[in-house]
């Protein structure tokens, strides 16, 4: 941990990585499909029935609650035309998926449960082998902190061993005590990569959310690097300058004493930004829409079903309040780093070199995985 200034003669991505969809294809290909993306989070698909669908890398995704409460994700195609079987959120009661073009029906499981007239006869149904290839097709995935992380290529290393270095940092904090208290989609006007570079950006925050403190708090953190995808910033006294609420909200259990009143953004390559507290947790899935524009899937917790008992309501509400206020007043930042960034003027953008490190170290990422 700690700072390195970084080198005056440091480049920051040239205005074609914020502009040219054809690196953006670049980028869904060697980036999206074979890292380890987060989607969304289990919270929202929470009852059995449920379904959920996502777009990964132009890819039609679905997560799915089974009538036994398990998590699936398929790709969100049927087996027989290719049609994309859901196109918004929905419940299904009775546990089915069903095309609409020729009524094909999948459990939320994935399996086939009704192709009718196979073969042209009422109550006719495909034989058994065969209902049991044409399956919804799987996708892997892995959930952590109630996150759901999808791996299209299947190549990533195993996600446990994967998140390891931040899991062990983390081991204070219980993910079965969080709660579910907002979940809120984004629509940025801006390339993804200027949503993450911001998320980075410990220099804007006492300017662009001045609610949160004066700049000697903006510069009291230590850089952490986790490794080569997981990297981000400790602010140790983080909670000291956050607007205070009545009556404390409850707090993780296990949490490390050097850990206490600080706050954690960490940054999982490539599109997972990770923030917690003390008594909240919160995660923004980064998806790329077109060149110039992304989705942000915002999910906020608490911590244990205290904070969410009806005598904590006023509380709730107005931490909720602080919390998407900050993410708001990014919306307009974004939509002007966007015009600024795409300029001529963008080639000649200069870093901080005493606070764009860890910009910097995603920008280098970023080159090295589009180069291999």
């Amino acid at each position: 941990m700690g700072h390195a200034p970084i080198p005056t003669a440091a480049r920051q991505l040239p205005p074609s990585a914020y502009t040219d969809p054809g690196l953006l294809d670049l980028e869904r290909r060697a980036i999206f499909t074979n890292s380890w993306i987060s989607v969304g989070v289990g919270a929202q698909v929470p009852t059995p029935g449920d379904v959920r669908p996502v777009d990964v890398a132009g890819q039609p995704l679905i997560i799915t609650r089974a009538a036994d409460a398990s998590l699936h994700v398929f790709y969100n195609v049927c087996r027989h035309r290719g049609l994309q079987l859901v196109q918004a959120p929905c419940h299904r009661p009775n546990g089915l998926i069903t095309c609409p073009y020729h009524t094909w029906s999948y459990g939320l499981d994935g399996t086939l449960k009704a192709a009718p007239y196979w073969d042209r006869t009422a109550g006719s149904a495909p034989p058994a082998k065969t209902q049991a290839e044409l399956a919804l097709m799987p996708v892997r995935f892995a959930v952590w902190f109630d996150t759901i992380y999808v791996n299209l290529s299947g190549d990533a290393p195993p996600f446990d061993e994967f998140i390891a270095p931040l899991a062990t940092r983390w081991s204070g904090f219980d993910a079965d005590e969080i709660r579910l208290l907002i979940a809120k989609d984004y629509a940025p006007a801006a390339n993804w990569k200027l949503v993450c570079e911001n998320f980075l950006d410990g220099y804007h925050v006492p300017w662009v959310h001045s609610q949160v403190g004066p700049p000697e708090a903006g510069a009291d953190y230590q850089a952490v690097h986790l490794g080569e995808d997981i990297f981000g910033a400790f602010v140790p006294h983080g909670e000291s300058e956050r607007p205070r609420i009545d009556r404390p909200l409850p707090s993780f259990a296990g949490v490390a004493k050097e850990f206490r009143g600080s706050h954690h953004f960490i940054y999982v390559f490539p599109n997972t930004l990770l923030a917690i507290g003390e008594q909240w947790f919160q995660v923004i899935s980064v998806l790329p829409e077109t060149a110039q524009t992304s989705t942000e899937h915002l999910a906020l917790y608490l911590v244990s079903d205290v904070a969410m008992q009806d005598d904590r309501t006023e509380q709730r509400d107005e931490f909720g309040r602080q919390m998407l206020l900050v993410n708001e007043q990014d919306l307009s930042v974004l939509e002007r780093l966007q015009h600024g960034r795409a300029s001529a003027a963008g080639e000649h953008c200069t870093y901080a070199p005493h606070w764009d490190e860890l910009t910097a170290i995603f920008n280098r990422r970023m080159v090295e995985s589009v180069s291999q």
